[in-house]
């Protein structure tokens, strides 16, 4: 998930460190350990698109009446382009918390001209829909979204052909990749089958 996978690499960078300190555990008994809760995490494809779901562990000192973690789930699109084997833009739809609206998410490359919104457009004939830039992070993804209006998610279901997701570059390029829909109305009716 674009939010979720984002702060786990954060959260392996963290890990690194544990080695030299198991290794140095290793030279005396330790009690035995309750296993750590992990998080629990599914996945189902539709298509071109992806249904994930994720609900994080506990947090360790989380007290016992602590209400339980939320599931979070989104549908989601990697688009590659010619001689690259991994994503360049991944593309996923999914509802913030306390919000009803579902959102349209793309985690845009590094080297994105951030004055220029990239848009979405699900037919040619249709007006290009812009993204709002909100944030972006390392290693290298800008995070820009747009809430979907009713008419655009019934489009995007019922698209033959494919969208195009248009952003710029800082070399003052346009950069216009094609987005599938197929799949997406079966993703979509799964992902709202989990509120």
């Amino acid at each position: 998930m674009i939010r979720h996978r984002t702060s786990a690499l954060l959260a392996a960078a963290a890990v690194l460190g544990l080695g030299t300190a198991a290794m140095a555990a290793e030279a005396t008994p330790a009690p035995a350990a309750t296993p750590a809760a992990q998080p629990q995490e599914t996945s189902a494809v539709y298509g071109d698109w992806t249904l994930h779901c994720a609900t994080p562990a506990p947090a360790a000192n989380a007290p016992a009446d602590a209400p339980a973690p939320q599931k979070r789930c989104e549908i989601d699109q990697a688009i590659t382009i010619a001689q690259q084997p991994k994503p360049i833009v991944q593309l996923a739809v999914s509802a913030e918390a306390g919000d009803a609206a579902l959102h349209f998410v793309a985690a845009l490359p590094a080297g994105v001209w951030l004055p220029t919104a990239p848009s979405i457009r699900v037919a040619d004939q249709d007006d290009a829909l812009p993204l709002v830039y909100k944030r972006c992070l390392l290693p290298g993804v800008c995070l820009a979204d747009v809430a979907l209006a009713d008419g655009t998610i019934s489009a995007m279901q019922k698209a033959k052909v494919p969208g195009k997701l248009t952003f710029q570059m800082n070399a003052g390029k346009d950069a216009v990749l094609p987005i599938s829909f197929t799949g997406f109305g079966a993703a979509l009716a799964a992902l709202k089958a989990q509120k």
